[in-house]
């Protein structure tokens, strides 16, 4: 497998262990690009879940390289968050030239609701051990 992954085209091979071998792909496309030029990265940085793209001397729209999810959401200079448009496994922003900063950022529904769901258990273990207690006084006792 070594030797055919070798031959690829595009692969450099970086590094490389008994038990790993490691290999940059030089015909990747960066992760931010404006359409207009697909070779040419955006500057970016990341910060937590997001992703912080600098929009000065890009051309609209930019494209944002991610995995297939449909919870992603954007915002220009602090704006209001709005859903992007997926478009081969990317998302594609339309910015007509105005605002300085991209803030992509990554909120998973589900996250939302576990943290729903733990404050209600908790909430619940709460007043079932204050129910204990006004009961028995001490509900951490254990009898003898």
């Amino acid at each position: 497998q070594y030797a055919d992954t070798k031959s690829l085209p595009g692969l450099k091979l970086l590094a490389a262990s008994p038990d790993r071998v490691i290999f940059e792909d030089t015909l990747a496309s960066p992760v931010v690009f404006a359409a207009a030029e697909p070779t040419v990265p955006c500057v970016m940085r990341y910060a937590g879940n997001s992703m912080l793209i600098q929009l000065e001397g890009v051309s609209s729209p930019v494209e944002i390289s991610v995995g297939p999810s449909d919870a992603w959401w954007y915002r220009i200079d602090h704006g209001p968050w709005l859903r992007p448009v997926y478009e081969n496994e990317r998302l594609k922003i339309n910015f007509a030239g105005t605002g300085h900063l991209l803030e992509v950022s990554y909120f998973d529904p589900r996250f939302r609701e576990g943290l729903r769901w733990s404050f209600g258990l908790l909430l619940l273990l709460i007043i079932i051990l204050t129910a204990a207690r006004k009961i028995t006084g001490n509900p951490l006792s254990i009898p003898e």
